[in-house]
């Protein structure tokens, strides 16, 4: 029997509404498994809406969310995934019809009372989140009411209550393994299928596409073989039956196999790959940083597993290929600061990215091949430059603890670990200096949150310090802010705005400058308004503060940029592939075959004059 998880939001809960809502799926004639009220931590609630983290409403989102108790429920019955969804009602209140839950008590989208899975996995994951204890199974006698010929109750058919048996099972695969099938023309025939993948220090994804004749990348779209994979899947790296990264990719081949056999005709064989791996790729090789034994090299992994062609990138080299699918309609794929409808085609692209670190990188056009190539370089080490009487005292902080006597790159201040960083030396600073650096922030430090950011480790310390930070001071900062954090984060954004406009005049890239990494999307009340400390510090280039004025800047935040380049670099190497066996039939290997043609034929014509030049002269 299908489970669903129902959560009341605080709204909800405070407005008295729980027993109306729990009276509208009992009437339906749902079983509910389990039911707490509980007031739940900011971690829990980050947890629940991980794949809300880069909206701009995420800080706000969890405020809310932590403001006051919620009621958690487990429903069960025939098809409670989507028969709930339609009880809730539309996102957005006023979709709603009238009948449903929020079009009956909501008005606001931002207090819509309620939340219900979107899917059954996503149930089964949330069910495991909020009762890890377990949920508990029941004979409900009023099932011959409610079906004709009634189910087996939910837990009974999973296995039993408490968690246990084949439910649990069912969880474990889940959190383990995240599967996307698509193949829209059931029975077809899958000839040039190629792989992509976003290999990172913990996970490893994986998409398959199926290239048809004809199919050639368009700027602005996603490489050929449709919008949405035939078959993708997520994997922990670090799961004991995964001695290797051969076992790892192994893995998703087969399942990619198994799963595909009945929707087409595939005989398994993948023409070309790209993996977009975290490290540094030489030779078309790399070592992931964490993993010691997970050496992944292109060579090796054709001969392991059949693939035509393998291609090894750095992850960041992945984000910039990514670029070029994304578009700008309605805020889709990024945000624009300035500069809307300068492109100029053919220009550079340019991209810079914090997360964990911070990458840069660009892209150039060779208009032979009406194509971008992306290039990477070590821009997030080059010199951090303090702005204020605070940072420079910082820069010798940060010094004092790297045995720095000379300098602090930017990616010391500009990333998670950075924040962090900027977050330590204030809550040592006593004061006692000139301008912003006369306040005393040691004084200002909250005790209890000071020791979940210290517990928390670099990643999860740094969150919590950007939860915490406000973009306004004083009788205006957000409920729940603190200055130290706010301090901080300040100081990041000014840094990383500078960096940016640095980027601009290093590159000057008319045809796209992108901030991409995790930090920017979920932080955009520092980026978007004109007067952030992060625009101001962008523009701030003296006497070449024109020279940038125009360039298109835009704040990437589609999450997948990384995997959509390796999807891009995947279908560049079919068609290398394709062009070097004669046998392509996409439009742009026709068009590399056409370019190659004429260079070669202008090097001989070169090569002829010359060498009529030189034997004139002999003579």
């Amino acid at each position: 029997m299908e489970r669903s998880f129902i959560m009341i939001k605080p709204d909800g809960v405070q407005r008295g509404l729980v027993g109306s809502i729990i009276k509208r799926f009992e009437g339906k004639g749902f079983q509910m498994l389990a039911l707490k009220q509980e007031a739940c931590s900011i971690e829990h609630m980050e947890k629940h809406y991980a794949d809300l983290a880069t909206k701009r409403f995420f800080p706000s989102l969890i405020e809310y969310m932590t403001s006051a108790p919620v009621v958690a429920m487990v429903w069960s019955g025939e098809g409670v995934v989507a028969e709930g969804r339609k009880m809730l009602g539309a996102t957005k209140p006023s979709d709603s019809l009238m009948g449903t839950i929020r079009g009956d008590f909501c008005i606001d989208i931002g207090r819509n009372v309620c939340h219900g899975s979107d899917c059954v996995e996503a149930a089964e994951r949330e069910i495991q989140l909020w009762f890890p204890e377990g949920v508990g199974s029941y004979d409900d006698h009023s099932a011959a009411w409610v079906y004709e010929s009634p189910p087996a109750s939910a837990n009974a058919a999973a296995g039993g209550g408490g968690g246990g048996g084949a439910a649990a099972a069912v969880v474990a695969a889940a959190t383990k393994r995240k599967y996307t099938l698509n193949v829209p023309d059931c029975g077809r025939v899958l000839g040039r299928v190629v792989l992509a993948g976003d290999i990172g220090g913990t996970n490893s994804r994986f998409e398959l596409y199926d290239v048809l004749p004809g199919d050639h990348h368009k700027r602005g779209h996603r490489a050929p073989g449709g919008a949405r994979p035939l078959f993708g899947a997520d994997y922990k790296n670090d799961d004991a039956q995964f001695k290797s990264f051969d076992d790892v990719l192994l893995a998703f081949l087969t399942d990619a196999r198994r799963e595909l056999a009945p929707l087409a005709q595939w005989d398994g064989r993948v023409v070309a790959a790209c993996l977009a791996v975290a490290g540094c790729v030489t030779n078309n090789s790399v070592t992931l940083t964490n993993l010691a034994d997970f050496v992944i090299s292109g060579e090796h992994l054709q001969a392991s597993t059949g693939i035509a062609s393998v291609r090894i990138i750095n992850d960041f080299l992945g984000q910039a290929y990514g670029l070029l699918t994304l578009h700008g309609e309605n805020d889709e794929h990024y945000v624009q600061l300035q500069g809307k409808g300068s492109e100029i085609h053919g220009e550079p692209i340019a991209c810079i990215g914090a997360g964990t670190g911070l990458g840069v990188a660009f892209l150039s056009c060779d208009h032979a091949l009406y194509n971008y190539q992306a290039f990477p370089s070590e821009g997030g080490h080059i010199e951090w430059s303090p702005r204020s009487p605070l940072e420079v005292e910082l820069q010798n902080y940060i010094k004092l603890a790297t045995g720095s006597a000379t300098r602090v790159s930017l990616e010391r201040v500009i990333s998670g670990i950075g924040l962090r960083t900027v977050y330590e030396f204030l809550r040592e600073y006593r004061g006692g200096g000139a301008a912003d650096a006369a306040t005393n922030y040691s004084a200002l430090v909250d005790a209890a949150l000071d020791a979940r950011i210290q517990a928390g480790g670099a990643k999860s310390g740094a969150d919590l310090i950007a939860m915490h930070a406000s973009v306004r001071s004083g009788n205006q900062a957000r409920k729940g802010s603190n200055p130290v954090c706010s301090k901080a984060m300040e100081i990041m954004m000014r840094a990383y705005g500078a960096a940016v406009g640095s980027a601009a005049l290093m590159f000057l890239p008319r045809n796209g400058l992108f901030v991409v990494g995790g930090i920017a999307p979920k932080n955009m009340d520092w980026i978007t308004p004109s007067d952030s400390v992060f625009r101001q510090a962008l523009n701030d280039k003296g006497r070449q503060a024109a020279a940038i004025a125009d360039i298109p800047v835009k704040v990437v935040t589609q999450t997948d940029c990384g995997l959509r380049g390796a999807h891009v670099m995947a279908y560049r190497e079919l068609v290398a592939v394709e062009t070097r066996l004669g046998t392509s039939v996409s439009r742009d290997a026709l068009v590399i075959k056409a370019t190659l043609k004429k260079r070669y034929i202008a090097t001989a014509l070169a090569a002829l004059a010359l060498g009529v030049f030189v034997w004139k002269r002999e003579r």
